[in-house]
This record gives structure tokens, C-alpha cells and sequence, in this order.
């Protein structure tokens, strides 16, 4: 998750849970892979570090990571499961109680970040 990112690690098990470890899945928050958090299978780990390297040579200079290992895993084989409850994009810590949600984007400074945390967790 990025920096920016209040996450949750236990609540990625409820958005997972289906998915086989050795599939060649990931979530993609909409219609995009969003770098505030990507959550990859196994297998869709495995086949990048055994092919990534000699398959995987656009746009590393030209895309953000996201856009890279989003186009990436589908060269790769890897399909991208639609999960809208993985990600929030809400600068508003109050958004934050919805406890649907894994993540919660953009909380740019200390404060914000804290006080997401804090209301996520009451």
C-alpha cells in the first residue's frame, strides 16, 4: 500500500476469500489497478518473478507502477477480478468507518491519516 494508504491486512482476507492462493488473480479496486493498494495471488506472484523480467518491458519508463504491473500481469496470463469494496478513494476520515473497506486513499498528512485510523477502528 502507498505511504498515503490507511490499510488493513485482516480485511483483505474477506475480499480474498474464493480465490485460490495458486490462481493468477488480482484486485483491481474498478476499472483500474490503483497503486494505493494491489493485491496479487500467489501464482500471479510466481509467474512475474518466473517470466516478468524477459516479458514485461513496456511501459516500465513511460506508466506509473500500477499502470506497469497491471498491463504486466495480463501479458503474464493474469486476470483481474473486480473487487469495488477493496479500495476508498475519500479524503474525509469519516469515510473511513465503513468497514467494507481494506484501504482508505488519500491521507496526506499525519493528522488525517490518524484520525482515519482512529475512525476505522471504532
Amino acid at each position: 500500500a502507498d505511504a498515503d494508504t490507511v490499510f488493513f491486512p485482516d480485511r483483505v482476507i474477506a475480499h480474498t476469500s474464493g480465490l485460490s492462493p495458486s490462481g493468477h488473480v488480482f484486485l483491481k479496486s474498478g476499472d483500474m489497478l490503483l497503486g494505493a493498494i494491489e493485491v496479487f495471488a500467489y501464482g500471479a506472484v510466481r509467474e512475474y518473478a518466473l517470466r516478468g523480467r524477459k516479458v514485461c518491458v513496456w511501459g516500465i519508463d513511460v506508466t506509473g507502477e500500477d499502470g506497469f504491473i497491471n498491463h504486466c500481469m495480463e501479458i503474464l496470463g493474469s486476470h483481474a477480478q473486480v473487487n469495488g469494496n477493496i479500495l476508498r478513494s475519500d479524503p474525509n476520515p469519516g469515510a473511513c468507518a465503513d468497514g467494507a473497506y481494506a484501504a482508505f486513499h488519500p491521507f496526506k498528512d499525519p493528522g488525517s491519516w490518524s484520525a482515519c485510523e482512529g475512525t476505522a477502528m471504532r
